[in-house]
């Protein structure tokens, strides 16, 4: 599992910590020895005093950093999210373009039978004439042919 900065924020502090306390165990047993190691004793405050402002230097500049780190994991999960549902609405159009492309075909099927009815409608209404006009002329022509074989009336 990969740590976080936080995490190696904790343990590098606990580090300084120990080594701080270690330091300031060493500087009590100088001030307790002679004067000979004033010196050695000027020296250790003085890396001490390094120490520690470096430490806090360090604890603000990683807090601020963990912060935007966490600010970044954010930013990205909600990128993240966003390329998410951008996918899902994709294949939403990709589905729907497919299913419109159905029906389009299934219309124009449809359609093409329509024409075939309305010609076959219009066929059969032209034979139906035809035929109507073909009855017509021969009802005509059995009146004529009826009248002139009865005799004439007067």
């Amino acid at each position: 599992m990969k740590k976080t900065l936080k995490e190696y924020f904790i343990e590098i502090s606990a580090l300084r910590k120990q080594y701080r306390d270690w330091l300031r165990g060493r500087i009590d047993n100088l001030q307790n020895s002679t004067p000979q190691v004033a010196l050695a004793l000027e020296v250790s405050k003085s890396v001490l005093a390094a120490i520690d402002s470096l430490s806090d230097d360090l604890s603000y500049r990683t807090e601020i950093l963990a912060e935007r780190q966490e600010k970044r994991q954010t930013e990205i999960d909600l990128l993240n999210a966003n390329i998410t549902a951008l996918r899902v609405a994709v294949s939403d159009i990709a589905q729907k373009t497919m299913q419109t492309k159905s029906f389009e075909v299934r219309l124009m099927k449809i359609e093409g039978r329509e024409e075939k009815t309305q010609r076959l409608q219009e066929s059969f209404e032209h034979f139906v004439e035809k035929k109507s006009e073909d009855i017509k002329k021969q009802d005509e022509k059995r009146r004529q042919d009826a009248e002139e074989s009865l005799p004439g009336v007067t």
